[in-house]
């Protein structure tokens, strides 16, 4: 089993970061955590210097569209130099970048070894249903369970999810709470036995 936290578009903020740091720090449990985009605002330029001092064992993520190249220059231990690929346990994790110009084309063919799943990082929101990008992901995945985690999603409700199949393949969108309001609250998400499950947490 292995348990990953996700975080979507902080922007910087001192009070998000305040609280988004209290959340990693209480999650030890995750052996990874993902962050989807918008680390730095154009009207903050906060660097989260911090953030190498939380306990997960992989930190990955993906640029934003607010981001400059050099936001995560401090950021020791990261994967985020997209497009990237990891793999952590029988889960296989891809970046690209925030325009989805860097994309999947280039991994494809790299040899995945014993993956069960794929986690795809992206800051904008892809489109599976979407010729282009299907025919990547359709390639890259195969029979895999997929599932796509984002930012950039600031709509009015709280929460989304949206499921179905990529030609043979379920995917599966996890649910996103942006940096709206409330701020400070991540996901959840647990692999095991070959199939995703997703919760929110806070760190209220």
């Amino acid at each position: 089993m292995l348990r990953i936290l996700h975080l979507s578009d902080p922007h910087a903020q001192t009070e998000t970061m305040a609280l988004l740091d209290r959340l990693a720090r209480s999650r030890p449990d995750c052996g990874v955590l993902a962050l989807t985009g918008d680390c730095v605002s154009m009207s903050c330029g906060q660097l989260p210097e911090a953030w190498n001092r939380w306990p997960q064992a992989f930190k990955l993520s993906v640029p934003g569209n607010h981001d400059a190249p050099a936001t995560f220059d401090l950021l020791a231990d990261w994967k985020h130099k997209t497009p990237w690929q990891c793999k952590v346990a029988d889960l296989l994790f891809v970046g690209v970048d925030s325009s989805l110009r860097n994309p999947l084309e280039s991994l494809v063919g790299r040899d995945a070894g014993d993956a069960q799943g794929v986690v795809l990082l992206s800051h904008e929101r892809p489109s599976p249903d979407r010729g282009d990008c299907a025919d990547t992901l359709r390639s890259f995945v195969g029979s895999r369970r997929l599932l796509i985690l984002h930012g950039h999603d600031h709509r009015s409700a709280r929460e989304w999810d949206a499921s179905g199949l990529l030609d043979t393949t379920p995917y599966l969108r996890s649910k996103i709470i942006s940096s709206g309001v409330p701020r400070g609250q991540g996901h959840l998400i647990t692999w095991s036995k070959g199939s995703f499950a997703c919760e929110i947490v806070s760190s209220a």
